[in-house]
């Protein structure tokens, strides 16, 4: 980052000369929830509109220059982001309603044999997707996030990506590859004041790839949904990051009167230099709690509030989360706040042959010095400054305010009159002084410290615990809060192209609900965290996994980079969700259970990230040798049967005994006969 010029300004005189430096920090540890997610909000600038995409085999250029500021994009289809590439020109109207008749057929590229899955086929050489698509916008930043960390958030790219931001290359298609991971790049180094500009070249998902696969769910979109089909966003920080806050309960009794909290984060140093700070955890209606964290260079670490250590994490009465429709969906927040700890030294040097220094109250931010002569200053754990001016005569008063951390926009206040300054160096050098530049020296140094914000993340949360067992008759058996559930639930899909239409995902949960059904089943293709939050407001329960039928189940195909693909892909979601009160049980396969060495892959990833609630092997019942009997089955039926026929099964397929992740008859009514009798086109 280029650094700005040192500013150079005129002084006054006033009564009484007094340099006082006020360091800008968090007001108490007691700080409430609602004001650091304010805090938060305003860190999080969205990157959703004034997309452009274009396919690269219409291009000459790569993305040093697409990604400049300015580049000529007047023939590119303007889209939003999300969006897959054939989603923004479906919704462009490139193409007639795919929804009707064989208009889905007529899409370039979609040769696929039908009843074939194409997830497992490779792209026709004649697709216009088989070429990279480029996604390309522009941002602007203003002067105070200079000297911040700034990052780049994608929350899903399928498949691989290289990635640009003003003419240089962040990321590489070997970094990003896997369509359920999310990804966040450090572009400080990038990044500058004014105008920005990001461009993604996006490359499809092969039929070797874990991407993301319909099944017969939906038909497959020409495209494979290539493109950026999640969010993509800029947060900023100082050299600590916080992600991923999460709340986990337990009930040490079955009269549910004291819950025991467990508070998790996760920090990130960004610097090349180890930081310490504190860290401190708001709960809503509970209270705050606080520890204090040292990072060596470029570290990461889980962080834990355990009730063991903290009693205020022992709530009595607490107010319950429940599935609907056993009790309230009651919710709270957390959020997780990180302060850098800084070590502040001030060195006075006067022109007398003793030190005039009155004893400083670094505490209070103050220093006070009275001398003449001109006068200069530089503060360490901040950016060395040099403010030059005439000859300070007596009664001078310079008040200097410190904001942000490696780099700060002071503010001169000089007899009432306020003039901002502009941002000094990002580099600063261990040695600090206040003084004057004539006369013998003498110094007086003090020290202390402060602590300066560096990142606070917030989550919603509801007291629950969800724990699993066998039936001596080996079934598994859910528990809510101490009490047995039943399940009873629905597959789900989302649209064909994974547009979100959000007043359509309010009607389909409510929807959901008054089908008398308390639960989702999500194979791969895991929704959006609006639907997430809507699940916890609802009370739906949602059962998440890997989908089946492609090379997510290809295990004898695997390449290495698969293996690293897949735990990366698992983080990220187990990250994502488990804070969420509604997710009851996590699936590492579907109609397969993956072999020991993956299996036990998945299983360290969800105890490193702290999954919360029970995993099992597959939807199936097919047995591992890691995790033993799943519990479960997925024996169907798939298509009608006589009502009886659920009693007259007592345990071979799929009557009602057990737990069955898959089943249902295909079709309630001949319903395309009945339309067609009221006069319905033959093009249904």
């Amino acid at each position: 980052m280029k650094e700005a010029s040192h500013a150079r300004l005129p002084l006054t005189t006033m009564k009484n000369f007094a340099l006082s430096v006020f360091i800008v920090i968090a007001a108490s540890s007691a700080f409430s929830a609602d004001s650091s997610e304010a805090f938060a909000s305003v860190q999080r600038v969205p990157l959703e509109k004034n997309w452009h995409i274009q396919s690269s085999c219409k291009l000459n250029d790569g993305g040093d220059k697409i990604s400049h500021p300015g580049y000529n994009v007047q023939s590119w289809l303007a889209t939003t982001v999300p969006h897959t590439v054939l989603g923004a020109q479906v919704d462009a109207k490139l193409f007639p309603d795919p929804f009707y008749s064989m208009n889905l057929r007529a899409i370039p590229g979609t040769t696929y044999p039908i009843g074939k899955l194409f997830a497992n086929l490779p792209m026709p050489d004649d697709s216009p997707y088989k070429c990279s698509w480029w996604y390309r916008t522009e941002f602007h930043l203003g002067p105070q996030h200079q000297g911040k960390n700034i990052w780049l958030h994608f929350d899903g790219i399928n498949y691989r990506a290289n990635i640009w931001v003003n003419g240089k290359q962040v990321a590489n298609s070997t970094q990003v590859a896997g369509a359920y991971r999310t990804y966040e790049f450090n572009v400080r180094d990038a990044a500058h004041a004014g105008e920005n500009a990001v461009a993604v070249e996006v490359f499809t998902q092969t039929e070797t790839d874990l991407g993301i696969n319909f099944v017969d769910w939906n038909p497959a979109p020409a495209d494979k949904a290539m493109g950026l089909w999640r969010p993509v966003y800029l947060t900023f920080s100082g050299p600590v990051s916080v992600r991923h806050p999460m709340v986990g309960t337990h009930f040490p009794d079955d009269s549910l009167a004291t819950a025991e909290l467990t508070v998790i984060g996760e920090l990130q140093n960004a610097d090349d230099k180890e930081v310490s700070g504190t860290l401190e955890a708001a709960l809503e209606g509970i209270g705050t709690v606080e520890q204090q964290v040292t990072l060596a260079a470029n570290e990461h670490k889980s962080v834990v509030f355990a009730p063991e250590q903290y009693p205020q994490l022992r709530v009595k009465s607490p107010k319950l989360w429940w599935p609907y429709p056993l009790g309230p969906q009651n919710l709270a927040s957390v959020t997780l706040r990180f302060q850098v700890r800084e070590r502040v030294v001030a060195t006075s040097q006067v022109a007398s042959g003793e030190p005039r220094v009155e004893a400083p109250d670094l505490q209070s931010g103050e220093l006070d010095f009275k001398s003449s002569g001109k006068r200069m200053f530089r503060m360490s754990g901040f950016s060395p400054g040099l403010l030059r001016g005439p000859a300070l005569k007596r009664n001078t008063l310079l008040r200097v305010s410190l904001q942000g951390l490696k780099a700060f926009f002071p503010r001169l206040e000089v007899g009432g009159f306020h003039q901002n300054l502009e941002s000094f160096s990002s580099n600063f050098e261990p040695k600090s002084f206040l003084g004057t530049e004539q006369g013998a020296e003498r110094s007086a140094p003090t020290t202390s410290s402060a602590a300066l914000p560096s990142d606070t993340a917030s989550a919603k949360f509801g007291i629950r615990e969800i724990t699993a067992e066998k039936t001596p008759e080996g079934h598994e058996l859910f528990h809510i809060n101490h009490h047995n559930i039943l399940i009873r639930g629905g597959g789900w899909s989302p649209d064909l192209f994974l547009r979100v239409n959000s007043e359509r995902m309010h009607d389909e949960l409510r929807h959901v609900r008054n089908l008398g059904l308390n639960t989702i089943r999500l194979e791969g293709k895991l929704e959006t965290d609006e639907f997430f939050d809507l699940a916890d407001r609802y009370g739906i329960l949602v059962m998440a996994g890997w989908c089946c039928c492609d090379h997510w189940e290809h295990w004898d195909k695997w390449k290495p980079e698969d293996h690293e693909i897949s735990k990366a892909s698992l983080t990220s979601q187990i990250d994502r969700l488990r804070s969420h009160p509604s997710l009851l049980v996590w699936l590492n396969g579907s109609d397969n259970p993956p072999p020991p060495d993956v299996e036990s892959d998945y299983i360290a990833v969800l105890k490193d990230r702290n999954w919360p609630n029970p995993f099992i092997s597959s939807a199936s019942a097919t047995p591992t040798t890691v995790t033993g009997p799943s519990g479960v089955k997925m024996s169907g039926p798939y298509d009608y049967v006589p009502p009886s026929y659920w009693l007259r099964d007592p345990g071979h397929w799929g009557g009602a005994w057990g737990f069955n992740t898959e089943t249902s008859h295909l079709w309630h009514a001949d319903l395309t006969r009945r339309l067609r009798e009221e006069g319905a086109s033959d093009d249904l």
